[in-house]
């Protein structure tokens, strides 16, 4: 049986897992970040994307921001600002993503 290093695994999984938020915000139009939520008129794009900081500032040793990313990405589709195939598919490829940190 191989010993695994946790400690590295963790900040493995981290570095990757911000990754593809990054990717995300990197990708995501300029137009959308200022877009009110629909049926949440007080919260934005923006304010979602400060929301996963905040999450991450505090929780850092708890990791899968999936939900937030997959919930901004709707959200540009509804605002008429649908992302690229590429770039949709490419939050899930995490191998990918891993090797760009």
């Amino acid at each position: 049986m191989q010993n695994i290093d946790l400690s590295q695994a963790l900040i493995d999984t981290w570095r990757t897992n911000n990754r593809v938020t990054v990717y995300l915000f990197e990708n995501l139009p300029e137009e959308v970040w200022p877009e009110k939520v629909p049926g949440a008129p007080r919260r934005t794009v923006r304010m979602i994307a400060g929301h996963i900081h905040n999450c991450r500032c505090m929780w850092v040793k708890t990791l899968g921001r999936k939900h937030d990313r997959g919930q901004i990405v709707m959200l540009a589709r509804q605002l008429g600002h649908r992302l690229p195939g590429e770039v949709t598919a490419g939050l899930w490829q995490w191998s990918k993503r891993s090797k760009e940190t």
